[in-house]
């Protein structure tokens, strides 16, 4: 399943809100079918899968994404492979590791059940800012201390 395909499965999922699951819950004859059509809307692709997925697309490398990161060589692997699960904080280096836009930024965040970056809070509006113009970790840690927020690297 390539990126574009995840994307086009969760922009068809952001159409599937509380009142669609709520009326499809009304209208299923058994929990047991309405568990069963959701489970197959939702194809369960592992993280790390959704992460190879985004390189292979992206044509980066695992070497790329630490360089471009700012994490380390051993934490990156380890998040690849499903030994680490990487905190907020560290999934924003990842996003910037692995070039991803605002939509694969957000996603990101929410397979990892993280909050979405959020636009009143400054720090995180640079953040969406920089993504949305394609700037790397430096250019958007210099633009956050010039604001006096917290730099990403410092993190």
């Amino acid at each position: 399943m390539s990126i574009g395909d995840i994307m086009e499965k969760d922009k068809a999922e952001k159409g599937r809100d509380t009142e669609w699951f709520k009326n499809a819950i009304l209208e299923s004859d058994s929990v047991d079918s309405f568990i069963n059509d959701v489970s197959a809307l939702n194809q369960n692709k592992s993280i790390q899968e959704v992460l190879e997925a985004l390189i292979t697309e992206k044509a980066l490398k695992k070497t790329d994404v630490i360089s471009l990161s700012g994490l380390s060589h051993a934490y990156v692997y380890e998040i690849f492979n499903g030994y680490k699960i990487p905190t907020r904080e560290k999934c924003i280096h990842l996003i910037f590791g692995m070039k991803l836009n605002y939509l694969e930024a957000q996603r990101l965040l929410r397979l990892y059940r993280y909050d979405e970056l959020y636009p009143k809070i400054t720090r995180e509006a640079v953040i969406i800012f920089a993504i949305n113009k394609g700037f790397d970790i430096i250019q958007t840690d210099e633009m956050l201390y010039k604001l006096g927020e917290d730099t990403i690297l410092n993190s």
